[in-house]
């Protein structure tokens, strides 16, 4: 049976609450309460949203290193050029994708 009152101590295997607040924390609101936390912890696979867009998700892998040519005078031919181009937009476009993965930008 259900019992209404102030209780000094209660002491149950299970409590139902759907309304009401403790604490100032409204319980059962569709708008969320603001929290102030030095830590959060998010369960494996899970993730942070902004109003139900993921902010921050699972750490990526780790992307190597872009190489990089000593210094010095060089002289390349244009397919060299390309080349190099090449492996620079692959490596933007690796950062860009664990950065969407993330949650930290939008998926393009």
């Amino acid at each position: 049976t259900a019992s209404t009152g102030a209780f000094t101590m209660l002491s149950a295997s299970t409590v139902n609450i759907n309304a009401g607040a403790i604490d100032s924390t409204t319980i059962g609101a569709i708008t969320p309460s603001t929290g102030k936390f030095t830590v959060v912890q998010v369960g494996a696979g899970g993730y942070l949203d902004n109003n139900g867009v993921k902010v921050v998700g699972t750490q990526q892998a780790h992307i190597a290193d872009a190489s990089t040519s000593p210094a010095g005078t060089y002289s390349y031919s244009d397919s060299e050029v390309v080349s190099e181009l090449d492996a620079l937009a692959a490596k933007l476009n690796s950062i860009l994708r664990v950065l969407e993965a993330h949650g930290l930008l939008a998926a393009s």
